[in-house]
């Protein structure tokens, strides 16, 4: 028996079958979407090359507390994107904010594949919010990962051009250059806080680096907490663990055993074996 699955092309395909979305990664696939004909304005956000808004699919969030919602498909799909965002109702929209090419916040740089990024739009508790994702013209649909940020109206903003580099050594430096006025910055390392430094500095040089390490930046100012921003590395190549080597009886042979650990997504290359100092 052979089963395939094949997506509901309804979900999200027009605003009142919006999907839910959620702070964080949103899962988004428009190869199955229609051409939705609602108006939109490209006027709202000239020079970012905002396109036919093709294979369109929708999304509705509702936000539980005031302040500015971020909303980006930039670096985390494999087709040109635009975005277009609505306050209202499908009945009766209005846009508020769009976008076609994207920058991303963390190093400044256009988001990859004309992928999108929607800074700062002003979200009220328990107004929903209306979020099209679209091709750029015909042909461009595809899947990827639909990002939703909050941060607090009055938080500081992000710290901005981040950059990080461990040349495969256990130390990894970071700079980046300051986007408003801190009283400090925070430095996360696959999550956990390892150091806080000055609201003023610009670069950071963290240790004990091995294999991939996510690196994150928080900036803090008047007890409020900006958006992160994050930069992956790849220091020190560890070594295999709980390496056990058990001679194999009435031979010659050794059966070696051994954990590979996190070294990312893709691991080890390779393990090159040595006998006695030499290359087997």
């Amino acid at each position: 028996m052979r089963l395939e699955l094949v997506p509901d092309s309804t979900i999200g395909d027009e605003c009142v079958d919006a999907i839910s979305a959620s702070l964080g990664a949103n899962w988004l696939d428009t190869t199955c979407a229609t051409d939705s004909p609602d108006a939109y304005d490209a006027a709202e956000c000239p020079g970012t090359a905002l396109g036919a808004m093709v294979q369109d699919v929708w999304y509705v969030y509702t936000p539980d507390q005031d302040g500015l919602l971020n909303v980006r498909t930039c670096d985390r799909i494999d087709f040109d994107s635009d975005i277009v965002v609505y306050k209202g109702s499908c009945t009766d929209l209005e846009q508020i904010a769009c976008n076609g090419d994207g920058v991303d916040p963390a190093t400044g740089a256009a988001c990859f594949g004309f992928s999108s990024a929607v800074e700062d739009v002003p979200i009220v508790a328990g107004d929903p919010i209306y979020i099209r994702v679209g091709g750029w013209q015909d042909g461009q649909a595809g899947k990827g990962l639909l990002d939703l940020e909050y941060r607090q109206a009055a938080a500081p903003p992000a710290v901005e051009q981040l950059t990080c580099s461990s040349d495969c050594a256990d130390t990894a430096t970071i700079t980046w250059v300051n986007g408003g006025t801190y009283d400090s910055i925070t430095v996360l390392v696959n999550g956990t806080v390892v150091d806080t430094v000055g609201g003023a500095d610009t670069s950071y040089t963290a240790t004990g680096i091995t294999g991939t390490r996510t690196i994150c930046l928080e900036p803090v100012a008047g007890g409020l907490v900006g958006p992160q921003v994050c930069c992956e590395v790849f220091g020190l190549t560890p070594p295999p663990e709980n390496v056990n080597c058990d001679p194999i009886a009435g031979s010659t042979k050794v059966a070696v055993a051994w954990t590979n650990p996190p070294v990312g997504a893709a691991g080890y290359d390779g393990i090159e074996v040595f006998v006695n100092g030499v290359f087997d």
